[in-house]
């Protein structure tokens, strides 16, 4: 059992036993498989859902984060278009 893809997954916001779990079902294959392993297991009954509050309030949380990088990404790239239309005028 890969102890540090369980942590990172622990981490984004996931309970302990998905997080197990993920890596266990996906033969230790690394953070991706086991995310996407606990992301197509969700609505599985019982193991999840005791923990569901914690996982929309990180997801809410990373959303924020994403949207802000998002933002500031698109305001630099607005900014080297800028300079660089400018370079060839």
């Amino acid at each position: 059992m890969d102890e540090a893809v369980v942590s990172q997954l622990m981490d984004m916001g996931f309970p302990r036993n998905a997080c197990l779990k993920g890596v266990h079902f996906t033969n230790n294959t690394g953070i991706e498989a086991a995310m996407n392993w606990v992301m197509e297991h969700m609505d599985d009954a019982g193991w999840f859902a005791h923990n569901s509050f914690l996982f929309i309030q990180q997801a809410v949380s990373v959303h924020v984060s994403v949207s802000q990088i998002s933002q500031i990404l698109y305001s630099i790239h607005l900014t080297i278009t800028n300079v660089l239309s400018d370079q060839n005028c």
